[in-house]
């Protein structure tokens, strides 16, 4: 498995806007966990997992979606835009869904 490209989620925003979303963000995760257990003085296990994921959310006005996947293949990234997209349009808006205005944003830590 190869190291997460974040080009990645550049390229699902964009399809996210040109499908319609009015915005949208999104997150890439990857994450590798390795873990031992011993038993009566003994190595018992060991196992080591390593997983990928991108999870976004878009918006139609004020109404939002959600939708993840942890395969990164071209098809599936497009099957969650379009799914994610198509949600939001037919789900009822909410007063309070939205990102942040750019004022609200913390530049710097």
């Amino acid at each position: 498995m190869s190291e997460v490209d974040p080009s990645l989620l550049v390229d699902v925003l964009k399809r996210a806007g040109a499908r319609g979303a009015t915005a949208a963000d999104g997150f890439l995760i990857e994450e590798q966990s390795f873990s031992a257990s011993v038993r009566l003085g003994q190595v018992d296990t060991v196992t080591h997992s390593r997983e990928q994921r991108l999870a976004l959310r878009v918006f139609s006005g004020r109404a939002s979606a959600a939708a993840s996947t942890s395969d990164l293949s071209r098809d599936s990234l497009e099957r969650v835009v379009d799914e994610a997209t198509a949600l939001a349009r037919v789900t009822a808006e909410d007063p309070h869904a939205g990102l942040p205005d750019d004022s609200e944003l913390i530049d710097h830590v």
